[in-house]
């Protein structure tokens, strides 16, 4: 490989991880004015205390997704006494 190529594909790797390593967010270049307004972020909505979770919804989901990948592993396989 020649040099002018190894250089080449080096700045597309470079270029590639600095795009996607700055789309994380952790850095932030925008210069904001120090007067500015915040905004302040709405706070979660409290859970009220008498709701409780739907328990049997919850357990019937289990034994269906259980049952299911019990019954897929019992299907018996097509190989012969060859394999």
């Amino acid at each position: 490989m020649s040099r002018t190529l190894k250089t080449i594909v080096a700045a597309a790797v470079l270029s590639f991880s600095a795009s996607t390593g700055l789309a994380q967010g952790g850095l932030n270049f925008d210069v904001q004015d120090e007067n500015a307004t915040r905004e302040v972020p709405i706070p979660p909505i409290a859970r009220k205390a008498e709701e409780k979770p739907p328990a049997l919804w919850n357990f019937t989901a289990f034994f269906v997704i259980l049952a299911a990948v019990f019954g897929a592993n019992m299907i018996p396989s097509k190989r012969g006494h060859q394999d």
